[in-house]
């Protein structure tokens, strides 16, 4: 905005916070305030800081530096506290940042949040009970639980897989100090026993392996299809042409239970022996897809009370967030109005 010549006036209330580095305050005066006339205030007064005069400019140089230095044993002394108490091995300490969703922190002492807890519980159990993080994510948004961190108010699928993999859930905590190149361990009330951690992680990594990465083509139906042995259904396209000249186009369905047990000098005992071909099947599915979700009036009453629930409830949220936005600007335009009330004043007083 500088550059663009939108601002001509900076007031920095205290500037320390403004750069914590003498070669940034440094090249900020130079390159943006000096290079584009911009007028910089200081302090709680607003004093203008006069950069035509050599004493004023050497004393920012003088003040930046010693700001730095402030910043700099300031940090030093938080760091050395934090390695104090971390070398104590002192339980359910937090030391700063977000706390850990689930928990809550008063005065560096982190404790259980009964609200928050419930619901990381209820995830590792909906793993272990099948349900998918997509079915995890869509669940809590319908429930209107609040999520860490997030502008949106709804949860992001990373942040379930975070607090899958988070062995802090289970008591084991760890602080990596980067100067010391130093782990630290300590621990804190755990949500989640270790078996269920264990046993989440087992299924997790199931489920990855189960999914094949390597797909090197797309099928509608593949994700979805089952064999009766139990075996996920894959898929196979090939194209060409023989040695006769002839082009041929293959795409099947078929049970890879057998192949993969062959490569393991094993038996397979998968009865089904006949693959499907992939565009009539596809044709197929969808008909009949179409057809019952036409027909079900189960499916279509619970797609309006789905649907029509979650519309509520954003209506209400866009209802309070309307409010609180129009009272906002209610609060701006007062200011506002004082601000040239007392524009005012001063240039009535500076005439008189």
């Amino acid at each position: 905005d500088i550059e663009r010549g939108l601002i001509k006036h900076l007031w920095v209330y205290d500037r320390s916070r403004l750069f914590r580095d003498e070669t940034d305050s440094s090249l900020f005066r130079k390159d943006y305030l000096d290079k584009f006339g911009v007028q910089f205030y200081g302090g709680e007064l607003g004093n203008l800081v006069n950069f035509d005069s050599l004493e004023e400019k050497l004393s920012y140089d003088i003040i930046s530096k010693l700001q730095q230095y402030e910043n700099e044993k300031r940090s030093h002394k938080s760091k050395q506290g934090k390695r104090h108490l971390l070398r104590q091995g002192l339980d359910n300490r937090w030391y700063g940042g977000s706390v850990l969703y689930g928990y809550k922190s008063e005065n560096g002492i982190l404790s259980i949040d009964d609200d928050m807890s419930k619901w990381v519980v209820w995830i590792f159990n909906a793993i272990l009970d099948g349900v998918t993080t997509t079915e995890i994510k869509n669940e809590l948004d319908r429930k209107g639980v609040t999520p860490p961190r997030t502008r949106s108010g709804l949860w992001n699928l990373g942040t379930i897989q975070k607090i899958l993999a988070n062995r802090s859930y289970i008591g084991e905590r760890s602080f990596y100090d980067k100067e010391l190149d130093e782990t630290f361990t300590y621990s804190i009330d755990p949500l989640i026993s270790r078996s269920t951690f264990l046993k989440v992680r087992k299924e997790i990594d199931k489920r990855q392996k189960l999914k094949d990465n390597n797909k090197k083509h797309f099928t509608l139906f593949g994700d979805y299809m089952e064999c009766e042995c139990g075996q996920k259904y894959g898929s196979e396209i090939k194209k060409g042409k023989r040695k006769t000249g002839e082009e041929y186009n293959t795409q099947i369905y078929y049970c890879p239970s057998k192949n993969r047990r062959w490569k393991y000098g094993q038996k397979s005992n998968c009865p089904n022996t006949r693959s499907m071909n992939i565009p009539k099947t596809d044709e197929y599915l969808l008909d009949h897809i179409q057809t019952i979700v036409s027909n079900s009036h189960l499916l279509k009453e619970r797609f309006k009370t789905d649907v029509l629930s979650t519309k509520f409830e954003r209506d209400k949220d866009l209802t309070k967030q309307e409010k609180r936005l129009s009272a906002k600007c209610k609060t701006l335009v007062r200011r506002q109005e004082q601000t040239y009330e007392n524009i005012i004043v001063m240039e009535t007083d500076l005439l008189q």
